[in-house]
C-alpha cells in the first residue's frame, strides 16, 4: 500500500463501484415465494351441526392425517357445515410429497365419511392468496340485497378480473335466490310419510343433464 498507493486506491475504488452496481441490480420482491409447511383438509358438509362434523368427519380425518410422515402438529376446527383439519410440518419437509401422502391417507377413510359430505380437499397454506383489496358495497335504495348481489356478480366482478395484476375476485355476503319448502309435520305424521321421502321426491323431480349443442355460424350453445 505504501509503495503502490495509486494501484491500491484503484483496486479499492473498483471494488466499491462493483458493489454499488451489484446492489442496484439485486432483485427485490415485496412478496417473495415462501412455501409454508402447512396443509389444510377442507370438507364441507351442509346443514350439519358442529358436533356431527367433529364426530363423523374431523376425527376420522385427524386419525388418518396423524399417520403421515413428518407431521409435527395437528389442530382442527369443526363448525356448522364445514370441517377444517390443519397439519403442520417441519421447514425441511417437501410439501408436495407431504400433500401426496396426505391424500393417500384420506382416501383410506373416505368410506367412513357421510355420503352427503363433499370430497375432502387438501390445500397448501399461502398467506399471499388472501385478498389485498376489499371493495364493500353496503346498500342501495333502489335495489334489494338479492338484486344488488346479482349486479355485483355480473358487472363489478367481471370488470375487476380484467384489471391487470388481478388474479381473481370473489363475492361474499348479500342474499342468493333459493327455493324453500315448508312441510306440515302433522300431515306427514298422519300419512306416515318420512321427511327423507320428500327430499328424494324433490331431488328426483329436478334433474340437470347435458342435452347436446346447437351450432350457428359463429356461436355454439351448450344445452342442458
Amino acid at each position: 500500500s505504501v509503495e503502490h498507493p495509486v494501484t491500491v486506491m484503484m483496486v479499492v475504488a473498483g471494488i466499491l463501484i462493483f458493489g454499488v452496481v451489484s446492489l442496484e441490480l439485486l432483485p427485490q420482491e415485496l412478496f417473495p415465494q415462501i412455501v409454508y409447511p402447512q396443509l389444510t383438509v377442507v370438507t364441507p358438509y351442509e346443514n350439519a351441526a358442529p358436533e356431527e362434523i367433529e364426530t363423523l368427519i374431523t376425527k376420522p380425518i385427524e386419525e388418518a392425517v396423524g399417520t403421515v410422515a413428518g407431521v409435527k402438529r395437528i389442530h382442527s376446527i369443526s363448525k356448522e357445515g364445514l370441517s377444517l383439519v390443519i397439519a403442520e410440518f417441519g421447514w425441511s419437509q417437501n410439501i408436495n410429497f407431504a400433500a401426496l401422502g396426505m391424500r393417500e391417507k384420506i382416501d383410506l377413510v373416505k368410506e367412513r365419511l357421510p355420503r352427503e359430505a363433499e370430497e375432502p380437499i387438501v390445500l397448501p397454506f399461502n398467506p399471499f392468496d388472501k385478498p389485498i383489496i376489499i371493495l364493500s358495497i353496503i346498500s342501495s335504495k333502489d335495489r334489494s340485497s338479492l338484486s344488488l348481489r346479482e349486479l355485483v356478480k355480473k358487472m363489478v366482478k367481471d370488470e375487476l378480473e380484467k384489471v391487470e395484476g388481478v388474479a381473481s375476485a370473489t363475492i361474499s355476503g348479500g342474499q342468493e335466490r333459493e327455493i324453500q319448502i315448508e312441510l306440515n309435520q302433522d300431515k306427514l305424521q298422519s300419512r306416515r310419510i318420512p321427511i327423507l321421502d320428500v327430499s328424494k321426491a324433490v331431488a328426483s323431480a329436478n334433474l340437470n343433464y347435458p342435452a347436446g349443442t346447437i351450432k350457428e355460424s359463429f356461436y355454439e350453445y351448450l344445452i342442458r
